[in-house]
């Protein structure tokens, strides 16, 4: 990858950071965020399963703004939905810092969360596939595995930051002092980054695709033609979605509530487990991006969605000790290396619809499939966990790498009949 094309990645993954990073505070603290926007004369379930079903709520919104979002994109170019969606994201995390709590002002405080959450997720919802779209058309015909596994890579350090100040977080001050104010330093400081990479990108330069396919772009509505002409890549989008936004929301999102409340895991201790864990997720996706462009997109897509299930499987026959931050440590570094693999969903995703709406067709198509995927895990499993434990989780992963193996075979055919220098590299 040339140099200019390097740092403008640098430049896109530092802004996408700030969604994964807040998404993981989030995720993190959803038992703290239980305990001070909920009403303390509830049960500590009830307080936690109104906080997943608050942290869940926000993604049925994300199709809505990527509709809004992919247009701005298509008509007006990548860099403006850029800069407005990193604002609307930065906005509402220093203001959940900034919040008042239950103790406060009663039922208001979860209200106003509510509300943030929303904003942030729809922020979001243009982010990331602005991202994806951005970097797949920068990149080289013969290198956008590598920069798709790349800006995975990259911005899952927001997944690692995240972790990293929470472990910090959690590790100096004592539980009081995080219920009373440490909850809200990570949301402060993201929101603070969030500003310093939006001042950033302000550097960025519109994609070649987009200034050669703007004409076209504009005597279109973007939304119209991407339902009425490209159903079939919409579908295996969603399944997309569906894969890597369930894989990704079970084992680190879903997996260290589960720990903390079934087998009384310290808040730190996950922390520190996922911080290490997000760095082999960051390698591993630039390694099958490599991959990728080696033996295509959709058959690394394949392999890694297999390797995932076995190593899932494998748990108990591994003999994981959920007590052990040791045995925890190795499972999640090992689950970590099999899933970088869905950074090749990007560049799949965005080859199956042509230039002029490609925002608009990747953004709403992938969104909604995490609307409809991942918004139902945290509260679904928190239901069938209760009852199977571990082994939901187990089957989660099973059905999305299923979802994920059948969105490759519909993208193969699909792009059997596309230019040749759109379906380089993607066909395995």
């Amino acid at each position: 990858m040339a140099n200019g094309n390097a740092k403008t990645l640098g430049l896109v993954a530092a802004g996408s950071m700030l969604e994964f990073y807040e998404f993981q505070t989030s995720a993190i603290f959803l038992s703290i965020i239980g305990t001070v926007f909920f009403a303390s004369s509830q049960p500590e379930w009830v307080r936690d399963l109104q906080a997943i079903a608050l942290f869940s709520v926000s993604f049925i919104f994300r199709p809505v703004a990527a509709i809004i979002v992919g247009r701005i994109g298509d008509r007006e170019g990548r860099k403006r939905s850029f800069l407005l969606t990193l604002l609307l994201m930065a906005i509402p995390t220093i203001a959940i810092g900034l919040l008042p709590t239950y103790a406060m002002i009663g039922a208001g405080a979860p209200i106003l969360l509510l509300f943030l959450r929303i904003m942030q997720a729809m922020a979001s919802a243009g982010e990331l596939s602005g991202a994806a779209v951005f970097t797949n058309e920068l990149a080289g015909v013969n290198k956008r595995g590598l920069a798709s596994g790349s800006l995975y890579g990259a911005i899952h350090l927001g997944y690692f930051l995240a972790a990293a100040v929470a472990a910090a977080v959690t590790t100096v001050l004592t539980r009081e002092q995080v219920l009373s104010f440490g909850w809200r330093i990570p949301f402060l400081l993201g929101g603070a980054l969030g500003f310093v990479a939006l001042i950033a990108r302000r550097k960025l330069h519109e994609s070649p695709a987009f200034l050669a396919a703007r004409k076209d772009a504009r005597r279109k509505a973007p939304l119209s033609t991407v339902v009425r002409d490209h159903k079939l890549a919409m579908f295996s989008v969603v399944l997309l979605a569906g894969y890597v936004g369930s894989t990704i929301a079970v084992i680190y999102t879903f997996t260290p509530l589960f720990l903390q409340t079934a087998y009384h895991v310290k808040t730190s201790t996950t922390a520190w487990v996922i911080m290490v864990a997000f760095l082999f997720l960051s390698a591993s996706a630039v390694l099958w991006g490599w991959i990728a462009d080696k033996v295509g997109a959709t058959r690394a897509l394949r392999i890694g969605a297999t390797c995932g299930i076995a190593v899932v499987c494998s748990a108990g026959l591994l003999g994981v000790d959920p007590r052990s931050p040791q045995a925890l440590l190795g499972w999640f570094a090992l689950a970590s290396l099999a899933m970088g693999n869905v950074g090749c969903a990007f560049q799949v995703g965005t080859s199956l619809f042509p230039a002029s709406i490609r925002l608009t067709g990747f953004g709403v198509s992938y969104n909604l499939g995490l609307a409809l995927f991942v918004s139902t895990v945290p509260l679904s499993l928190t239901i069938l966990s209760h009852r199977f434990g571990a082994t939901a989780m187990v089957a989660y992963i099973v059905v999305a790498a299923a979802l994920g193996i059948a969105a490759t075979l519909i993208a193969d055919q699909l792009l059997r009949n596309a230019p040749a220098d759109t379906a380089a590299g993607i066909q395995g």
